[in-house]
């Protein structure tokens, strides 16, 4: 089957288990990683809100909708902790094989995003 021009939509739901990487100068007690999740596909990258101080972030963001060309056979969401003074740390990554996907209908998913990053759930 050709999966030239076919349109994946996402749906970024929640993370749980994440890593707390705010440390540094700053910190407050009580403080945690702020994160926001990217999802890569079809040459283009959307991104949730940020939810300050949470290790298992709730989004529920609406569908990301990308055309994905015919070569393309996975996408990726990637978790990433907010930090106002220095680069957003990655908090964990999952590359999705677009083949083992059911088409037509919304499934959903909880892949890891690596060891010790915990997991993150959406729907595709």
């Amino acid at each position: 089957a050709s999966s030239a021009g076919l349109v994946l939509s996402v749906e970024v739901l929640k993370a749980s288990g994440l890593r707390n990487t705010d440390r540094g100068l700053f910190r407050r007690s009580g403080d945690c990683s702020d994160p926001y999740a990217v999802v890569s596909a079809g040459g283009r990258k959307l991104w949730t809100k940020t939810i300050d101080n949470d290790l298992n972030p709730v989004w529920n963001a609406e569908a990301f909708s990308f055309t994905l060309g015919a070569a393309e056979r996975s996408f990726n969401i990637e978790v990433f902790d907010s930090d106002l003074l220095t680069f957003d740390d990655s908090l964990g990554k999952v590359s999705v094989d677009i083949g083992k996907l059911a088409t037509g209908k919304w499934l959903t998913q909880k892949e890891s995003l690596g060891q010790g990053n915990g997991t993150i759930e959406f729907k595709v």
